[in-house]
């Protein structure tokens, strides 16, 4: 059952709500409903050069309709004002930053998939990546990366900093199991998508910086142990996984193969991020079945290796040349 609509807060002044919402973000710990992350959280709004024009609610940027919200900064023909000022919001939403992680196990051979939970207000119910989120104004660690650095050296600490957060939220992965060290910032692309199955007028426009990381094995977490416990299998994940109800429905570790499946599975619904993701770069180029298996880069192959064991241990300096576009998809 899809989430209600939030309503935005009524009767305080427009300032002194974005003071609040501040705050909030400052001292971030997922606490709340979908309703509430929804008018707290401050996310960054971009123009389509990735340049950084201020903030918005999560709701007044995902709402597909003409209308007035809240914002900081000066928009994009959206409407104007510092500090809180009101902010024309548009039929295809507001521009803003988000982040698209891609979890691998040790070897390559599988990747992280979750089923959003059915409360989403956005996309409820559809499979995606491993954790799909937005860097936010006001944390620490700061998430507002500059995006000139990023693209001149292939690094994003704000969007590493937004991905572990966001993976302990959603699916209980602890900080020190995949610090913000292990991510890669492989390219950044920018769509949109109205939610067109949702009754309420809802979608994203976003500007996604695409991670991708791997995570340690059990074996590796046990070098050196004098623990005489059984030996766990090479690639188990180190970590359990313990899923937020109230942001992921299943989690699932998928061969390239058993993705493929998926894929073709009718019945099966998919974010409109990872579809154009999977398309555009993760089938074909990052964890094509030739690279590992010398097969014809279909959907049969499974395993690591190869490009995709390039890019895992890359540096950002290598990584920079992918970085340095904005994909349009829109």
């Amino acid at each position: 059952m899809a989430a209600t609509t939030p309503s935005p807060p009524a009767g305080a002044p427009i300032a002194a709500a974005s003071a609040a919402a501040a705050a909030a973000a400052a001292s971030w710990d997922g606490s709340g409903t979908q309703e509430d992350l929804m008018l707290r959280d401050q996310v960054i709004l971009v123009d389509g050069a990735d340049a950084v024009l201020g903030g918005a609610s999560k709701f007044d940027a995902h709402r597909f309709e003409e209308g007035e919200g809240e914002g900081e900064g000066e928009g994009e023909g959206e409407g104007e004002g510092e500090g809180g000022a009101r902010r024309r919001t548009r039929a295809d939403g507001l521009l803003h930053r988000a982040f698209s992680v891609f979890l691998f196990d040790a070897r390559g051979d599988r990747l992280l998939l979750q089923r959003r939970a059915a409360c989403k207000i956005t996309f409820p119910g559809v499979w995606t990546n491993t954790c799909c989120s937005h860097q936010l104004h006001g944390q620490d660690p700061p998430e507002v990366d500059d995006a000139a650095l990023a693209a001149a050296t292939g690094e994003a600490p704000g969007a590493a900093a937004a991905a572990v957060r966001k993976l302990w939220h959603e699916l209980g992965v602890e900080p020190g199991a995949v610090p913000a060290s292990a991510f890669k910032l492989v390219a950044r692309l920018h769509y949109c998508a109205r939610d067109e199955g949702n009754p309420e007028p809802w979608g994203e426009h976003e500007l996604d910086y695409v991670l991708l990381a791997r995570v340690p094995t059990a074996a590796q977490a046990q070098q050196g142990s004098s623990s005489s416990s059984a030996a766990p299998s090479p690639s188990s994940p180190a970590f359990a996984l313990r899923p937020n109800p109230e942001e992921v429905g299943e989690a699932r570790w998928v061969t390239r193969g058993e993705l493929g499946a998926m894929l073709r599975d009718p019945a099966l619904r998919w974010s409109p991020w990872f579809r154009i993701i999977a398309d555009k770069w993760l089938l074909p180029e990052w964890w094509s079945s030739s690279s590992s298996d010398g097969g014809d880069g279909g959907d049969g192959g499974d395993g690591g290796g190869g490009r995709l064991d390039a890019l895992l241990e890359s540096s950002g300096e290598e990584r920079a040349a992918g970085v340095r576009e904005v994909h349009r998809v829109v």
